[in-house]
């Protein structure tokens, strides 16, 4: 027996007889046949839990994968990211199919998952899909302050029987107590930090995201855009030369704007870098995008001919 089941058995064994000592206190006065009855609705009902949670965290695991797969070719002969035919064919809201992925990432081992599942409240419930949904926000999967977060909340909420509506209540209570406290107090490093630790994760982790699909499809000379053009028939070319001309036209654009965006960001670290300096009272000591070298900023633009 592996260990993954060996701690999900050990886990099943511990989770029903916490219930079972719940349910005999609280159902000791009534008729036998009722308790069978709640007995097995109690049954149902975590079964059901579990196996969302699991069902869950096996399409973050593919959809995870998909993202890491090469291009392949729709219903209209074009080469796309696996994951867009599952916007497509499955039908899937982007919001729900990026929680599911994040859910795998911040329990990325079977045997955490496992540990995860076999949770219970004080009262003897499981934790829900929609108890997760809500501590998804504090980016668990990033490690950090983040998983801090969530494993912070995860606890009171088991100890406290919260249900996701009380959960969620008792963040926003929280998160309004610290503005204010920030809003009323000097420094404010203490409640600023950690929002910008968390938004640089995020765009850095956006940012790698968009640098290796660059690298690995757009650009590839195996099955880039460009590659993939020219393995069209010459025949073809000529019959779809509109589309295709339209199709590079608005990448084009649309590279006009990244660029734009990124000069912006570049101008924000710049002036981030002097807020920094003035704030600590010594002369700028990094410059963004120095090299070990020490030679001066290395910036690269990407060029969009006209």
């Amino acid at each position: 027996m592996s260990a993954s089941v060996q701690v999900r058995e050990k886990n099943k064994v511990l989770a029903a007889s916490k219930l079972e000592t719940i349910l005999k206190r609280r159902m000791e006065h009534l008729e036998p046949e009722l308790q069978s009855a709640l007995r097995q609705l109690c049954a149902i009902d975590q079964t059901f839990w579990d196996e969302l949670l699991k069902q869950m965290w096996e399409s973050g695991r593919l959809l995870t994968a998909l993202g890491k797969a090469g291009l392949c070719t729709n219903a209209e002969g074009y080469h796309v990211p696996p994951l867009s035919l599952v916007a497509d064919l499955l039908q899937v809201p982007e919001g729900r199919r990026c929680m599911m992925k994040y859910f795998y990432q911040s329990f990325p081992s079977e045997q955490s998952l496992q540990e995860m599942i076999a949770l219970r409240m004080k009262c003897g419930q499981p934790l829900v899909w929609e108890h997760l949904a809500i501590l998804m926000q504090f980016c668990p999967y990033l490690g950090g302050a983040g998983r801090q977060q969530f494993d912070h909340w995860l606890r009171r909420t088991l100890e406290n029987d919260w249900a996701p509506a009380t959960l969620k209540k008792q963040i926003a209570k929280a998160q309004n107590a610290k503005q204010k406290t920030a809003k009323d107090s000097r420094p404010r490093a203490k409640s600023v930090l950690p929002t910008f630790e968390k938004e640089c994760a995020r765009l850095i982790s956006q940012l790698d995201y968009l640098s290796h699909m660059f690298e690995r499809y757009y650009r590839s000379p195996d099955s880039g855009i460009l590659a993939s053009l020219r393995s069209m028939p010459a025949p073809e070319v000529r019959a779809q030369r509109a589309m295709i001309e339209q199709k590079l036209n608005v990448i084009r654009d649309w590279l006009e704007k990244v660029v734009a965006h990124a000069k912006n960001m570049d101008q924000d670290c710049e002036e981030g870098l002097t807020l920094v300096s003035k704030a600590c009272g010594q002369p700028q000591a990094v410059e963004f995008g120095t090299g070990a070298s020490g030679e001066g900023k290395n910036k690269a633009a990407l060029p969009v001919p006209r």
